[in-house]
């Protein structure tokens, strides 16, 4: 999606996808009741992820301090942090939903996050808290959204809220 007027251009558009090119993220949302905690707990994963060699293509040096910075000066997209982390559990473990669970139970915003793997096609992740992500399955495929108007005739079912899992064209887990 694009930016409004809170910053970042282009590069904090979203999708946003991690230095390998494995993992893309798109997600909606704010730190909403997390905003003591969010910052902080952003900064640090985001900084291991630099000390693990992933290189952030949303860092912007000349915004007022309301988004994560970095040991290397730069504001980042908390969706590319997500990203880029998911992508480092995912090369460690082979395991997108064990990657998403295990990131998205520190990194805690009220979002609705869509995640994709390059080696696993057909596979959507997702990882929402305190937002809605609507799902429906139809003869054209499975469509997502965080609301019933963005799917076909309106209608869809919620997945649970404050959730982890996977979506295949077969299951939902």
């Amino acid at each position: 999606h694009s930016r409004t007027n809170s910053g970042g251009e282009e590069r904090w558009g979203h999708p946003f996808v991690g230095s390998s090119g494995k993992v893309a993220i798109i997600s909606q949302g704010c730190s909403g009741v997390f905003k003591e905690r969010a910052n902080p707990v952003f900064e640090a994963w985001g900084n291991e992820m630099l000390r693990q060699g992933k290189k952030f293509v949303s860092g912007i040096y000349d915004l007022p301090k309301r988004y994560p910075v970095l040991s290397d000066g730069g504001q980042v997209h908390s969706a590319e942090v997500g990203a880029q982390a998911v992508e480092y559990y995912y090369e460690k473990w082979g395991d997108p939903l064990k990657a998403v669970k295990h990131v998205f139970s520190e990194l805690t915003t009220e979002a609705a996050s869509l995640f994709i793997f390059a080696n696993h096609p057909g596979v959507i992740c997702f990882a929402n808290s305190n937002q809605h992500i609507v799902y429906q399955k139809n003869h054209s495929g499975v469509y997502l959204s965080i609301t019933a108007a963005g799917l076909p005739g309106n209608c869809g079912m919620e997945l649970p809220c404050n959730s982890v899992g996977l979506i295949t064209p077969d299951e939902i887990r």
